[in-house]
């Protein structure tokens, strides 16, 4: 593939309206700007290249398949961002995609057809080539006028409200580091799940059968102060 001549794709004639196979041991350099839509994806067999002196382009497509070589080439100016040469890939459609590997493949997993689920974008024997921003690339832009917005003005931040009689700042406070069943009952549970206070200090939610179902912890309305801001902080645990 190294060694094939590229060609334009605006030359090769595709039907967009079938699937686009870019051939194996071809080579075709995308040519085209503005909004190409495959109808039926685009199977990448040979190379595929969008050059360093591309113009904007959006691909809508409901796949890719790259079983060759896909190269898109750092752009020739090194500054960004550059939208008038900007690339997107807008995938599409809801229903299940069937890949099928080309009949010369080593492997040949595919060859009686893998179902890749909706909107893939799946490398199957072949590469892909992403070149990055040159090392001299600028990451800021100039200013292109200044203006003098005046003396700073500082909002200030309105004092905490104060705790309700017989309540503690603290709503809820628990490191599950001694605590029992007894300590938690009534203040923590698995909210539809079994829970359990573990001795090295946590606490697990087990049997989940749903989504929703996660620690809980209830707290006391009768402290909890209306319109006031509340700090949370937790540490989760990963099994």
């Amino acid at each position: 593939l190294d060694t094939a001549t590229c060609v334009p794709f605006s030359t090769q004639n595709f039907n967009r309206s079938e699937t686009v196979e870019i051939p194996c041991g071809s080579c075709v350099t995308m040519d085209v700007a503005g909004d190409l839509i495959f109808e039926n994806g685009v199977d990448v067999q040979g190379k595929l290249v969008f050059p360093a002196t591309r113009q904007a382009l959006t691909i809508t497509t409901p796949y890719v398949f790259v079983q060759g070589k896909l190269v898109i080439e750092a752009l020739t100016d090194n500054i960004i961002p550059q939208p008038d040469k900007e690339l997107v890939f807008h995938f599409v459609g809801s229903n299940p995609v069937i890949f099928t590997s080309h009949h010369n493949q080593t492997y040949g997993k595919c060859d009686g057809g893998c179902n890749m689920s909706k909107k893939p974008f799946v490398v199957a024997g072949g590469s892909l080539d992403i070149q990055g921003m040159h090392d001299d690339c600028r990451t800021w832009s100039r200013l292109l006028s200044v203006n003098e917005a005046g003396s700073a003005t500082m909002n200030a931040i309105a004092p905490a409200p104060s705790s309700r009689d017989g309540c503690s700042d603290v709503l809820v406070n628990e490191s599950f580091d001694d605590a029992t069943t007894a300590i938690i009952e009534g203040v923590w549970d698995g909210y539809g799940a079994s829970s359990t206070v573990h001795p090295d200090g946590y606490l697990s939610v087990t049997d989940r059968t749903s989504g929703h179902h996660a620690p809980r912890v209830h707290l006391p309305f009768e402290c909890i102060t209306p319109n006031a801001p509340y700090l949370v902080t937790f540490r989760y645990r990963y099994r």
